[in-house]
């Protein structure tokens, strides 16, 4: 789908005289399209977890975006694996792209997680570290580095009026949910990407008159300006024209 806001941007720049690369049309595309759909909260909901494959034939693997239930299995198992290792987060943190909730093995033991994660990292031989990170990225973020949809840098990475990302949150925000009737069970709650049912939480809450979008309007349209102005002005000091 191409964004009327980017494919008129994208114009402008043609008309200067610019030329602007696949990569960078591709990356305000996207970035153009999050800022006119994120700022709707209920269009979250009717939309599926995010998935990304490596490889193909009997060899493929296919990622998943994780649900609530992966990130408060986390959270469990802290006390008996060392998540502050960036090598073992980013493992357990792949393995649980590529596991659906009800097959994580039991928080409190120690080995048949190792085994588990070791066993579904053995499948990934083939990849690079690049691929799979890209790729789990892809299904937690929904960003492809690869292809260029992400924004520019922020000078001011502690936003304060961003929701908190630990897992931690997860089951508070779940019980929040489940308490204010927003038609789910807490065993289908478990089986839902966050954002997911987040979107369904602040709906809700929108419908209910008890929140304001304007924050997460703004947010997403710095995101798309200061990418467009940081692809104008490296173009225009490459002399690209």
């Amino acid at each position: 789908m191409i964004s009327k806001t980017a494919q008129a941007d994208i114009e402008e720049m043609w008309e200067r005289g610019l030329k602007p690369s696949f990569a960078d049309i591709i990356r305000l595309n996207a970035l153009a399209l999050r800022r006119e759909r994120g700022a709707k909260p209920d269009a979250e909901i009717f939309t599926l977890r995010r998935c990304a494959f490596l490889g193909e034939g009997d060899s493929q693997v296919v990622l998943r975006e994780p649900c609530i239930g992966h990130d408060i299995w986390m959270d469990s198992i802290e006390p008996v694996v060392d998540l502050s290792s960036p090598e073992t987060f980013f493992a357990v943190d792949v393995f649980m792209c590529g596991v659906d909730v009800h097959e994580l093995p039991s928080p409190e033991n120690r080995s048949s997680i190792r085994e588990a994660v070791e066993a579904f990292l053995r499948r990934l031989s083939p990849f690079t570290r690049g691929q799979v990170a890209a790729a789990v990225l892809y299904c937690k973020a929904g960003t492809d580095p690869l292809a260029g949809e992400f924004a520019a840098d922020r000078e001011d990475e502690d936003d304060g009026d961003l929701p908190d990302q630990s897992f931690s949150v997860s089951l508070g925000i779940v019980r929040r949910g489940l308490a204010l009737g927003i038609g789910v069970t807490l065993e289908e709650a478990l089986k839902m990407p966050r954002r997911i049912f987040e979107s369904m939480l602040e709906t809700k809450c929108r419908y209910d008159g008890s929140i304001d979008i304007k924050k997460r309007e703004s947010r997403l349209e710095d995101d798309y300006l200061r990418t467009l102005d940081e692809i104008t002005a490296r173009l225009v000091g490459d002399g690209n024209a």
